[in-house]
Formats: C-alpha cells, structure tokens, sequence
C-alpha cells in the first residue's frame, strides 16, 4: 500500500511540474524548510505539496518541494516520522528506494550507485549512495538521480529526504554524464538537513 502511493504522490507531483506551459530561468534561491528542517539551493521557486499516507496502520506526512526548469525537475521529498513512528524507518527507506525501480521501465545496464557524501548545516560531513536511473520512454530516455538522507533529531523524530532530479527527453549521453553536470551537482551539493 505505502509503495503503491508513495510512487503514485511522486509522479503525480512530478506529472503537475512537467504540464506547466513555461519555465523560469535558473534563478537560484536559498530555500529553508522549518517544517522540513531543511536548507537547499533551488534554481527558481519551488511548488509545495504535502500529503497523509499510511504505513502499517500509522500516519506519515510526506512533503514534496519541487521545480521544473526547462526538460528538469528538481526535487526534496520529506518523509517526518514522529518519536513513536521511529521504527518505522528502515520500511519506509527501503519501500522507498525499492518503489522507483519496480513501478519504472528503468534500463538495468545503465543503472548504477555510487558514493558521495553530503553536509550538514552545521558542516558535518557523512557518506550518502546517489543512484543514477535511466527511463526508456519511445523516442527518448529519462534520466533520474536520487539521494536518500536520514536525519534523526534529539528529540527521536526521523526525517527521510530524497533528494532527486528529472531529466526529461534525453536523446543523448550516460545518465552519470548528464547528471553530473554543474547545475544538477549544486542541487545535490547544497542540500543541507539542518
């Protein structure tokens, strides 16, 4: 059930940013998300979702900030899961992670995990995996990658980001290529749990 509409919330968030008739110029903006506990470096405004799902009989809020830039999406979708939801974490990860590459027509050869790191707001450096995922479409490929961070407060809530961006209509290049490049790497480089 939580996988189902964890993908369905996603690509419809995803679907709303794609629909929009024009794009913005890169105008890049520091975002600070108090509800989130984040800070991040968008390329314009982000749109704002959030949704109620259900996990194992529980409520999970889920917040999706995002931004369609041109043929790119960028995204943070935060998963708050209260001190007594705290168990419930590695589920929700894994349900995560596992929900994109069931319910997508991924390309397996040209999927792959490497290692990064990322920093805090407090500049505390840890080790992150970001995956890189490529979408055959008809006439063209999407290209996706991902970061999942946990952030766990000293209150016992948990905070699960992913961190992601959505190329649309690729007709050339590797997905590590694509997206590595300067505009995409900043996003994933100033992502900052607070």
């Amino acid at each position: 059930m939580f996988k189902r509409s964890f993908v369905v919330f996603a690509f419809i968030g995803l679907l709303t940013f794609m629909l929009c008739a024009c794009s913005p110029q890169l105008d890049w903006r520091t975002v600070t998300s108090t509800q989130a506990q984040y800070s991040a470096l968008f390329p314009a405004k982000p749109e704002h979702l959030e949704r109620h799902l259900v996990y194992q009989d529980q409520d999970i809020l889920q917040v999706l900030d995002a931004v369609k830039i041109d043929d790119a999406i960028f995204s943070i979708s935060t998963i708050e899961l209260k001190k007594d939801q705290a168990s419930l974490e590695d589920g929700i990860l894994e349900s995560s992670k596992n929900a994109l590459s069931q319910q997508a027509d991924l390309v397996k050869d040209a999927s792959l995990i490497k290692e990064a790191s990322y920093q805090t707001a407090d500049h505390q450096r840890f080790a992150v995996k970001d995956y890189y995922f490529e979408v055959k479409m008809p006439n063209h490929s999407q290209f996706m990658r991902s970061r999942w961070i946990v952030r766990r407060t000293p209150a016992g809530e948990v905070f699960i980001y992913q961190v992601s961006v959505l190329l649309q209509n690729v007709k050339s290049g590797t997905v590590e290529q694509m997206l590595s490049q300067e505009q995409y790497a900043t996003f994933f480089e100033e992502f900052h749990p607070l």
